[in-house]
């Protein structure tokens, strides 16, 4: 599956609980389907979230007042629960701001379910959601292995969301490029997405050979675009930051002196 947990929940309670819910999640290793990081302009809703709900292995539902008020939470959680017909259990519940009684109100099954509280506080909802998702089917490398952490500039249109695993095969930098301390990606590869991408500042930047290592990371934030550029960072792993920092040194090209 491409996602470890699928968020569902109602927009009202965004800027209070779920969004840094969601960053704590990804900080956490955990692959997640978040529809501010899922989502791209132009993509179709309701296809995007149906991929979302089939390809996540866990919900995480976040059960507020808002949410029982809601319809189209609503529709996405009788999607998680048509997943455990055979008993496979797919909804985390997570109360925020309910009491007991109300969620009996909304829904007895669920009221009857173990759920985490967001009283609790962020980081303890995170090592409850970790813990199951890594109980289920442990990880072959340690959350902590994304250990590495190195600015990226990329000069063009560039659509990667956070968390999305990315495959580089030529860049400068960043010892070099104007000194900026950047990663400069002439060629790259959104291997979540399945989509390429070739710079043009190979073009702009003539008297710097690119490197050809090809190195792998994940995407992490924030992510800025600003005119035709966009910024964001790259979570490595120490196999792969050892191969960056071995060839990190910008070469120059011999021919331009």
């Amino acid at each position: 599956m491409n996602w470890d947990v699928f968020i569902c929940h109602a927009s009202e309670d965004k800027e209070t609980f779920v969004r840094p819910l969601a960053v704590a999640l990804q900080r956490a290793g955990l692959r997640v389907w978040y529809d501010e990081f899922s989502l791209t302009l132009g993509d179709s809703l309701r296809r995007s979230i149906d991929n979302g709900l089939r390809e996540s292995r866990f919900g995480v539902v976040v059960l507020s007042m808002s949410f029982f008020e809601k319809h189209w939470p609503q529709l996405e959680l009788d999607g998680l629960a048509q997943r455990e017909v055979n008993g496979q259990k797919v909804i985390l519940p997570i109360w925020h701001n309910v009491s007991r009684e109300e969620v009996v109100n909304f829904s007895p099954i669920l009221a009857d379910r173990l759920a985490v509280s967001s009283a609790r506080g962020t980081e303890s909802v995170v090592t409850e959601v970790t813990r199951v998702v890594q109980g289920v089917q442990p990880r072959t490398k340690p959350i902590s292995s994304y250990s590495h952490r190195i600015p990226v500039n990329y000069q063009g249109q560039l659509a990667v969301r956070l968390g999305n695993i990315v495959e580089i095969k030529q860049w400068f930098g960043p010892d070099g490029a104007g000194g900026s301390g950047q990663l400069r990606v002439c060629i790259m590869s959104d291997l979540t997405d399945q989509t390429k991408y070739a710079s043009d500042i190979a073009h702009v930047m003539m008297t710097i050979v690119p490197v050809d290592v090809t190195i792998k990371g994940r995407v992490a934030g924030p992510i800025e675009r600003s005119g035709n550029s966009t910024n964001f960072f790259l979570e490595m792993m120490d196999e792969e930051f050892a191969k960056f920092g071995s060839n990190r040194k910008v070469r120059r090209n011999p021919l331009s002196g």
